[in-house]
């Protein structure tokens, strides 16, 4: 790889590739309950749903990791390409069969699947290309992606609440579309080290290895159940304190708005303070946000707790993704990044399925309870079991930039 191509900036492709990633994100993950309530589903069955395909993709991202760790041919681009051309057919599946409710349900679930599987792959391409000493923000790419989240949200929410929810498998084509093109542009090629394809190490080993990594993870787990009782029920939360999915909408994209500071500066941030710092921080604003929602009475004191979004998962998704590039070997990423997206997928089966059935039974106020207990013991994980982390002697964003001026 000669030296102008290992040097080239990626930050401006990488965030054309994000900004479709979390565009699918919100029609997909933030408008699940407005779209499948429209086809009768209830609250129990829709946490069902979410959950049942966050334990499929939990189970395909785990093989996917493994594949791609070990693969000296398949590269991390081909397999995020396959997985949006399936992105894109089950999305026009879902226009195609609209007037079939069983099925609508199991496509929707199968788009999750893949958005979900999607996450840790795409975390560990923009990691490969960095570690291949590539100019690339992480953060400012994420950011972006943010910014597009909450503007997806803010005009599907609009639309919605005026027209109806037939707008999101329309908008999950569009984007998927762009995904897809987008990501077969991108110039990654895949380094083969066959020193390190011989070490590839099975699930034992790993495990093994990074024992306190798994703790944490479960501290995760619970932060994540905390946030997607928050998340994946914010339409129910909204109409609780008197607004509707314009509202939903809005709340949505002052928070998607509210991650940018913290992952736009991130890659200034660890050089100030370490990265496992920032990470065991990340818990204290889970806390913050579901005892704010828990105690504020209307739709305007809802949008204020939306600031925690900043310190919160914010802060959590981009420092994991450093954090575990500085704490692993480089044969070891893939794994660790499908791994940490895997406590998202556990959080979010145990939180759908406990949010779904004490809102149906119980109400809003009680499983804003239940999950402020969750995210006070996740907490308390993260910030005792997180290991000092250090920088990688690999060029970062900063280091690139410095050997391009000599």
């Amino acid at each position: 790889m000669n030296h102008k191509l290992q040097h080239q900036n990626l930050t401006l492709q990488f965030t054309l590739i994000q900004c479709c990633h979390w565009g699918s994100c919100a029609a997909i993950l933030g408008f699940c309950s407005v779209y499948l309530l429209d086809y009768g589903f209830t609250n129990t069955q829709i946490g069902i749903i979410a959950a049942g395909a966050y334990i499929v993709s939990s189970l395909v991202s785990g093989v996917l990791a493994f594949y791609a760790d070990s693969s000296a041919r398949v590269s991390l681009k081909k397999i995020i390409s396959v997985l949006n051309v399936i992105q894109v057919i089950l999305s026009i599946s879902l226009i195609i069969f609209k007037e079939y409710t069983h099925l609508i349900g199991f496509l929707f679930a199968a788009c999750t699947v893949g958005i979900m599987v999607l996450n840790p792959l795409l975390n560990s391409l923009g990691m490969a290309c960095m570690n291949q000493g590539k100019t690339l923000d992480f953060g400012v790419t994420r950011g972006i992606g943010s910014v597009t989240y909450g503007l997806v949200s803010y005009a599907l929410g609009n639309f919605i609440s005026k027209k109806g929810s037939f707008i999101v498998p329309v908008m999950m084509v569009v984007i998927s579309i762009g995904y897809t093109v987008f990501v077969h542009i991108f110039p990654f090629e895949k380094e083969t080290m066959e020193a390190e394809k011989k070490t590839v190490c099975c699930m034992g080993g790993f495990i093994k290895r990074y024992k306190r990594f798994f703790i944490v993870l479960t501290g995760c787990i619970l932060l994540y159940v905390s946030h997607v009782c928050l998340n994946n029920f914010v339409f129910q939360i909204i109409r609780s304190k008197g607004g509707t999915s314009a509202e939903q909408g809005f709340a949505m994209s002052i928070s998607a708005c509210l991650e940018i500071p913290a992952m736009f500066l991130f890659s200034r941030m660890k050089r100030m303070v370490r990265t496992d710092i920032w990470f065991r921080v990340s818990g204290l604003f889970f806390l913050l946000k579901t005892l704010g929602t828990l105690y504020v009475s209307s739709v305007i004191g809802f949008y204020f707790v939306q600031i925690f979004q900043i310190g919160g998962y914010a802060l959590l998704t981009v420092s994991s993704v450093y954090y575990i590039n500085e704490l692993m070997e480089e044969k070891d990423v893939i794994k660790g990044q499908t791994f940490f997206v895997m406590t998202y997928s556990i959080g979010s089966v145990l939180g759908s399925i406990m949010g779904g059935y004490l809102i149906d039974r119980h109400g809003v106020d009680m499983m804003l309870k239940t999950g402020t207990l969750f995210a006070a013991a996740g907490m308390v994980i993260v910030m005792l079991a997180a290991e000092r982390s250090h920088d990688k002697p690999c060029p970062d964003t900063w280091a690139a930039k410095q050997e391009d001026k000599k």
